[in-house]
């Protein structure tokens, strides 16, 4: 009978140093590969999907790495290249781990609040391989929770989805949605994040006001827009504008990216890639801006099976997949891979959550210029990033602000 997967760093001192350049090079690879999964995933749900879109890719490749620990053979190699992990598993867990410190790093600074948290929902009496639990507890800080899927799956759900909305402030609610859990399934892993930051210099709440945003070239609706002129990094990259905006702490900041044509919102998700956004951050510099950003409030759900098959990952939702690093046999596969993200964005800051299931069962001065004006007043890009090591914590368009 097939199981079913629901994923819902003298002499001494020389060996540290070359011990921490090794883990140092191990993390920014990772980023780099991350952010190339990033840009794969946002491109194929983008392009099936209109209007407002919000995701976390910190999420979704931290469950599926958590996965992806499991994996072995050609579910592995399959994996490893849908994910864009271009490491062995021995560095890229190690990885994870210290992005994820990072992050806890942050939050203590007590500038932004960001916390993740992840967990092994098991079935009673499951035999996991202790080496596989061992990955989860030292790499991911994995909670291990024993629950009762095969005879009251119903209640195991219910207990999942109160964890993630626990852990997201109330803002992740019915992330596994009724149905998603049979008595079939034998594990579910979870990873939950959530950022609330403050801006570093705060829109001025007197200041906004109803101004125009065009939905599409021949549609303009009035939305609630903050306007702020100060010193901002910014650059004006062929046809677009980028603009970072850093949370208290500048640990944490948005990136706006704003095309000057109203419709071409396609052209600049279509050319996403890694040197793209190497670029904007490299050529992105000090200067006075006059911002006008509309307020907005998004949330997104999404079942993220069928995407990632089509990106090459299909062994791990067939019967030919092999999670024997999970358990001896070969009878676990990925039934569904669920996602759900929230954003708020307003003068004060920005609060955010993501969560992911996957759910496995049984089968220089200058001369003085003119001040720049940036007008987000028609569908736009955006990404929030941990400046360290530029890890992509969430990413997104806007296309209505109105829209939920």
């Amino acid at each position: 009978m097939r199981q079913i997967i629901v994923i819902v760093i003298v002499l001494s001192c020389l060996w540290g140093n070359v011990g921490q350049a090794a883990e140092e090079q191990a993390v920014r690879q990772l980023v780099e590969n991350n952010t190339n999964f990033a840009l794969a995933l946002y491109k194929a749900i983008a392009g099936e999907q209109r209007g407002n879109l919000f995701l976390s890719p910190y999420s979704i490749s931290s469950a599926l790495a958590m996965t992806y620990a499991g994996a072995r053979g050609e579910t592995e190699k399959q994996m490893a290249k849908t994910l864009r992990l271009s490491q062995d598993q021995a560095a890229v867990h190690p990885a994870f781990a210290e992005i994820a410190s990072k992050i806890t790093a942050i939050n203590a600074s007590g500038n932004v609040e960001i916390t993740t948290a992840n967990a092994l929902w098991l079935q009673q009496n499951f035999q996991v391989l202790d080496a596989y639990l061992a990955t989860i507890r030292a790499q991911y800080r994995g909670q291990l929770v024993s629950v009762n899927f095969a005879e009251a799956a119903e209640a195991a759900r219910q207990q999942i989805n109160a964890w993630i909305e626990e852990q997201t402030k109330q803002k992740i609610r019915e992330l596994l949605p009724a149905g998603s859990i049979s008595n079939l399934t034998r594990c579910v892993l979870t990873n939950a994040i959530y950022f609330k930051g403050k801006w570093a210099n705060a829109f001025d709440p007197d200041a906004t006001s109803d101004q125009p945003f065009w939905v599409s070239l021949d549609q303009e609706i009035s939305v609630p827009t903050m306007h702020l002129q100060a010193p901002m990094k910014y650059a004006q990259i062929e046809n677009m504008q980028i603009i970072e905006l850093p949370y208290a702490g500048e640990d944490i900041s948005l990136l706006l990216a704003i095309s000057k044509a109203r419709d071409g919102i396609g052209f600049l998700e279509r050319h996403l890639a890694w040197d793209v956004l190497a670029s904007w951050r490299r050529d992105i510099a000090m200067q006075e801006i006059e911002l006008f950003l509309p307020k907005f409030s998004v949330t997104s759900q999404f079942g993220l099976a069928k995407t990632l098959q089509q990106m090459g990952m299909s062994n791990a939702f067939s019967d030919r997949a092999d999670f024997s690093g999970i358990e001896a046999s070969k009878t676990l596969s990925i039934a569904d891979v669920m996602h759900k993200a929230f954003i708020d964005l307003n003068e004060e800051g920005t609060e955010a959550a993501g969560a992911t299931g996957v759910v496995i069962g049984v089968t220089s001065v200058q001369e003085p210029r003119p001040v720049p004006v940036v007008r987000a007043d028609h569908p736009f890009f955006f990404l929030i990033q941990e400046k360290t090591t530029g890890s992509i914590l969430f990413m997104g368009r806007v296309a209505n602000p109105t829209a939920q």
